[in-house]
Parts: structure tokens; sequence; C-alpha cells
């Protein structure tokens, strides 16, 4: 509910102080200290994928989920990579900045609906 009300000023707040490129090697390191602390990850690599590990082959299915998993996640960067300045407009105005937390709250109370009327198997 909170950001569906906020107002257009938190866009204005770093409007002012724009910095200049920032260099390629400060962003991977960023990204890779970000993603190696990833619970999301630690948590598929120690307990989703050994379900799925053949013992026979024990390391090549291991490395073939790792890599499948790594792929994925590559793509899902890029995507947010190519999205971001796009989104980044909107953010810069506060007549889109407005209508961007509009959408993103709707989005978020629709979900909440959605979850709280799904039905759950008996046991």
């Amino acid at each position: 509910m909170k950001l569906l009300r906020a107002g257009p000023s938190l866009a204005t707040n770093n409007a002012s102080g724009a910095r200049g490129p920032v260099r390629l090697a400060r962003l991977t390191k960023q990204e890779f200290l970000v993603a190696a602390g990833n619970p999301k990850a630690i948590l598929v690599f120690t307990a989703f994928f050994p379900q799925f590990v053949d013992r026979d082959a024990y390391a090549a299915s291991f490395a073939t989920l790792g890599a499948i998993f790594l792929l994925l996640e590559l793509v899902a960067i890029i995507i947010y990579a190519a999205l971001g300045p796009r989104l980044g407009t909107l953010s810069r105005g506060a007549r889109g900045f407005k209508w961007f937390n509009r959408v993103s709250g709707s989005l978020m109370i629709g979900f909440g609906i959605m979850l709280a009327f799904i039905r759950r198997p008996a046991n």
C-alpha cells in the first residue's frame, strides 16, 4: 500500500547528483559479491540440485546443472540490463515515477490477493 501512495519526490533525489560512467571491473566485482552472497543460489546448489544429480556421474551432472543455472542467471541479468535504462527514464520524470509506483503497488496487492485464494491440497 505504501508503494501506491509514494509520491514522485523519490525520483528527484538523485537528479542533480549525476555520476560519470562506472568501470566495468567495479560492476563485475559488485555483481559477483551480490551473487555469491545470494541465499537463493546457495539454497539451489545445496538443497535442490542434489535431488537431480546422477550418483554414477556426480561431478558431471552437478556441473551440468550448475552451468544451466548460471546460464539462466546470465539471461536474467541481460534482461535486467536491457530493461534498466528504459525503466530509468520513467524514474526521471515525476509523472512516470508516480505511475511506475502505482503499477508496481497494484501488482503486489494483486499477487497478495491471488495467494490468499490459492487452494492448497489437503493431505
